[in-house]
């Protein structure tokens, strides 16, 4: 069995040369003319070579350096030097994925006329488009950091372009941080003032209060109190005494008609 087909194998293999040598000129010719072909229009006459750019950018941490500094519970520190997480990355690549930094791009590189696309064509956004993801895009890495690629025929163009978008980034970044600084701000202006209203009124009626001979609100309330306290005390006396004293009263007594008084 195994005889059969080791000599079933020997003469497949036998046929197979037979044939190549019976069409060897053909299909040498086929080969020359496939390297020919593959070699010219693979050249830069046919496909012009892009070379690629990269950058690679590490997002900050978004802790509270003063919070990781001076907060006194350790459990709640944080490492100020530590690198930003997933959901920081996944902002930077919302803010780069943005019409923001696609406009300015296309803009400042004429990639219309780069890309070879005619404005007057149907749809000449959408081509731009198309031809700008094909070329420029973004991606998460394993290690939590984000990767800008750009490809272009002309390699200086490519790194200008992977540079600027990291600036543009820092910039944008920048800008939306201000836009919501500037909100609390006015958050904290319109309390500011709303407090200053409140002392103004205070301060008004304080200056009624003066006007009736308050001055040292402090001192004076302690001042009134303790003579209040004193005056009550003495009343209350005087009172007790008056009603023992009636009882054994003789006409015209002083001390009753004083301690009455």
């Amino acid at each position: 069995m195994f005889q059969k087909a080791r000599e079933s194998s020997y003469m497949e293999s036998t046929s197979l040369l037979v044939l190549v040598a019976r069409w060897h000129k053909p299909l040498l010719i086929i080969t020359i003319l496939a390297a020919l072909g593959s070699y010219i229009f693979s050249g830069e006459s046919f496909i012009k070579p892009k070379f690629k750019s990269s950058v690679i950018l590490f997002p900050a941490a978004t802790n509270s350096i003063s919070k990781a500094l001076m907060d006194e519970n350790p459990s709640d520190k944080q490492d100020i030097l530590a690198f930003g997480e997933e959901e920081k990355a996944e902002q930077i690549l919302q803010i780069l994925n943005s019409d923001e930094i696609r406009e300015i791009i296309i803009s400042k590189y004429h990639l219309m006329e780069h890309y070879g696309i005619n404005p007057g064509q149907k749809y000449p956004m959408t081509a731009l488009s198309g031809e700008f993801n094909d070329n420029i895009s973004f991606q998460r890495t394993e290690f939590m950091s984000v990767k800008i690629d750009v490809m272009d025929t002309d390699p200086q163009m490519a790194a200008d372009i992977a540079n600027d978008i990291s600036s543009l980034l820092d910039s944008i970044e920048s800008k939306i941080q201000h836009q919501r600084a500037m909100q609390a701000l006015e958050i904290l202006e319109q309390s500011y003032n709303e407090k200053l209203a409140l002392v103004k009124i205070k301060e008004d009626s304080l200056k009624g209060i003066r006007q009736h001979g308050v001055i040292d609100y402090h001192n004076q309330t302690l001042t009134w109190n303790e003579e209040f306290a004193k005056s009550y005390a003495t009343y209350s006396n005087e009172v007790a005494s008056l009603e023992v004293l009636e009882k054994y009263k003789t006409p015209n007594d002083t001390v009753i008609i004083n301690t009455k008084a």
